[in-house]
């Protein structure tokens, strides 16, 4: 398996953009927990991207049903896999519960979309 540094130099970038057009309301509108729940949150997704690339990375090569299996497998464990972190962080660890599920939705969306555009890259590539 082959690592693609260009995909974490995008998880990279759009976290950091992220972080600087973040960074003035919340240091000026909130307080230290919704901070903190909004950083879980986009830890939870980076960790969630993270894992749907190396899913891509190992079957990208396999048979397409093989293919087709692991991928959308994987993405029903791992929003599984958050949705138990979810609990987690809102029931035992009382994180403030909207700045958490904002910020996770957020990064949800981009880096779903983000490894969608990868999945096409990775094809594209291939079938030429």
């Amino acid at each position: 398996m082959k690592i693609d540094i260009s995909f974490f130099k995008k998880i990279f970038w759009i976290l950091i953009i992220s972080i600087v057009i973040a960074s003035y309301p919340l240091a000026v509108f909130s307080n230290s927990e919704i901070i903190i729940a909004t950083a879980v949150g986009a830890i939870l997704s980076t960790a969630n991207i993270i894992a749907g690339y190396l899913s891509i990375e190992y079957a990208f090569n396999k048979s397409m049903t093989r293919f087709l299996k692991t991928i959308l497998g994987g993405m029903g464990i791992r929003m599984f896999v958050l949705l138990l972190a979810m609990l987690f962080v809102i029931q035992v660890i009382k994180l403030h519960v909207l700045a958490f599920t904002i910020s996770l939705f957020i990064y949800y969306v981009i880096f779903l979309v983000l490894e969608i555009f990868y999945i096409d890259q990775k094809v594209r590539a291939k079938t030429s």
